[in-house]
């Protein structure tokens, strides 16, 4: 699978303006091969195009993570503060209910006579 995709991405360089396929650079120019691989080998290995490609992948795939991982701090972010809302609301709540003990039980002390 890797190869048949690095394959792809290497025959897209290639100079198909001719019946058969060259090499693009200057340096080569009127070279034949009369063989695709070997073309493809010379083309990735002599003008050092695979590690150009693997390092275009690479990229590409680091920026898709960069993007992903944005969205989930984004999304942290907001959890965290719904969290801080959802603690002050219950602390709130809390105060509320703690004044509401209170109360019941000053008045069930002065009902009681103490």
């Amino acid at each position: 699978m890797i190869d048949k995709h690095l394959r792809v991405q290497l025959l897209r360089g290639l100079d198909m303006s001719k019946k058969q396929p060259t090499c693009p650079f200057p340096s080569c120019h009127g070279m034949t091969w009369p063989i695709v691989d070997n073309l493809l080998f010379h083309y990735a290995s002599h003008h050092n195009v695979l590690e150009k490609v693997v390092m275009y992948e690479s990229e590409v795939a680091a920026e898709e993570l960069r993007v992903s991982l944005k969205e989930k701090e984004g999304t942290i972010e907001e959890l965290v503060k719904e969290i801080g809302d959802l603690k002050k609301s219950c602390s709130s709540l809390e105060d509320k209910e703690d004044g509401e003990v209170r109360d019941d039980n000053i008045q069930g002390a002065k009902r009681r006579g103490i």
